[in-house]
C-alpha cells in the first residue's frame, strides 16, 4: 500500500480542512464585499434620484465617480495581496478570479455595450455576480450565501419585467441581497472567529 493512499476518514478530513480554509479566506473578504455592495447600493440609488430629478442624461455619472475609485483601490488592494501570497508560496484563489471575471463582464456591459441590452441590461450586468456567488456559496455550503444568490437572480431577471426607470432601485436591491448582506454574515463570521 503506498503511503498517499489515506482512509475514508482521513480523506475526508483533509476535504473538510479544505473547505474551512476557502471559507475563512473568503470570511476575510467580507469586507470587501460589504465595500461594493455599499458602493453599487449607494450609484444605484444616486442614479434614481438623479432620474427622477430630471438630471437623467448626466446620471450614469453617478456608477463612474462610485465604481471607477472603488475598482481602483481594489485592483491596487488585491495586486498587493497577490504579491503578498506569492511571496508565502499561497495559491491564488481560483473563485477570486471567477469574481474578477465577472466584475470585467459588468464593466464591458455598463460601459461599452449597454445599449445593445435594452431592457436586459441590468439582468445581463448582474447575472456573472450571481453566477459567482453561487458558485462560491456552494463551494462554502453555506445556505444562507446559497439563498441570497438564487434571490438576486431572480430580482435580477424580474427585472426584465419593470419599467427601465426603476431599474437603478432594482441595481441597489440586488446589491443589498447579493453582497452587502453576505458581507456582513462573512465579516462577521470572521470577527468572531478571530475573537476564539
Amino acid at each position: 500500500m503506498n503511503s498517499t493512499d489515506f482512509s475514508p476518514n482521513e480523506s475526508l478530513q483533509i476535504i473538510q480542512k479544505m473547505i474551512e480554509q476557502r471559507r475563512i479566506k473568503y470570511e476575510e473578504n467580507g469586507l470587501f464585499i460589504l465595500v461594493w455592495g455599499i458602493l453599487v447600493c449607494f450609484a444605484g440609488l444616486l442614479q434614481f434620484l438623479l432620474i427622477q430629478s430630471g438630471k437623467g442624461s448626466t446620471s450614469y455619472l453617478a456608477w463612474v465617480v462610485t465604481l471607477i475609485p472603488g475598482a481602483i483601490i481594489t485592483f491596487i488592494a488585491k495586486f498587493k495581496q497577490g504579491y503578498n501570497n506569492r511571496k508565502a508560496e499561497q495559491p491564488t484563489d481560483s473563485f477570486g478570479l471567477i469574481w474578477a471575471l465577472a466584475g470585467f463582464m459588468a464593466i464591458l456591459t455598463g460601459f461599452f455595450f449597454g445599449a445593445k441590452f435594452g431592457i436586459g441590461f441590468t439582468a445581463m450586468m448582474y447575472a456573472p455576480f450571481c453566477m459567482a456567488a453561487f458558485a462560491t456559496a456552494l463551494r462554502l455550503n453555506d445556505k444562507v450565501l446559497i439563498a441570497a444568490s438564487l434571490l438576486a437572480t431572480f430580482i435580477a431577471y424580474a427585472s426584465l419585467f419593470i419599467p427601465f426607470v426603476y431599474h437603478p432601485l432594482i441595481a441597489a436591491i440586488i446589491a443589498i441581497v447579493l453582497m452587502i448582506i453576505p458581507g456582513l454574515k462573512l465579516f462577521s463570521d470572521y470577527k468572531k472567529r478571530q475573537r476564539v
